[in-house]
């Protein structure tokens, strides 16, 4: 996961809900493809997905789009930068390296 210094990061620049849900629906499309479950949240400003496993629901990670400093980069409400919007392989990867480690152990039984 590429994680920006705070001086590489632009000033926040409105990209508009549009483009965001563009860059968002082709992500979402992906995460479907690898197994993940994808909830639209487009309702919201900004707009973004929820991502989370189907045997695990109360586990997730919410996924937005900001600006980067070129270029539209995805963004995870942790606030990590993920990839840039033109290379969603790369945010499907930092996703479920996020993910995976949280959803095991939600299926670990408790002792």
């Amino acid at each position: 996961m590429h994680r920006m210094d705070p001086d590489e990061r632009p000033a926040a620049r409105h990209r508009g809900p549009r483009r965001q849900r563009r860059h968002l629906n082709r992500l979402a499309r992906a995460l479907r493809r690898r197994g993940w479950r994808v909830e639209r949240r487009f309702g919201t400003h900004p707009p973004l997905l929820h991502v989370y496993a189907s045997e695990a629901p109360s586990v997730g990670e919410s996924v937005l789009v900001a600006d980067g400093p070129t270029a539209p980069w995805f963004r995870s409400s942790t606030g990590a930068y993920l990839a840039p919007c033109s290379d969603p392989a790369r945010a499907i990867e930092a996703v479920t390296d996020q993910l995976t480690p949280w959803v095991a152990a939600a299926l670990t039984p408790a002792r």
